[in-house]
């Protein structure tokens, strides 16, 4: 993947000698933008080790029509009594419309 990002950086450095020399700078910027997005999203799958896409899947949370509320995420701990469940502790809040990816192993 690394050599993959670094080809995309490569790509990115040419475009900015374009926008440098005022050539088709509205073209050139969107492609830099699509590269900077391009980039941020495959250190981010390298980040975190994620090997083919088929592997996994992509669940946008819904909205349940709950009002305003927070999605938790729990260990069952491979029993039915809630009162045993304990709450996965995330740095941050998860709500509708928010991204879980699942790993189909």
């Amino acid at each position: 993947m690394k050599s993959v990002i670094e080809i995309l950086k490569n790509k990115r450095t040419q475009i900015i000698a374009q926008l440098k020399e005022g050539n088709d700078p509205e073209k050139y910027l969107t492609d830099k933008l699509e590269l900077d997005k391009a980039i941020e999203w495959l250190e981010k799958v390298d980040d975190l080790k994620l090997s083919k896409v088929s592997e996994y899947d992509f669940v946008k949370l819904p909205d349940m029509k709950t009002g305003y509320s927070d999605y938790r995420i729990m260990d069952d701990c491979e029993v039915d009594h809630r009162d045993m469940w304990i709450e996965v502790e995330l740095s941050e809040k998860i709500s509708v419309g928010d991204l879980v990816i699942v790993d189909k192993k």
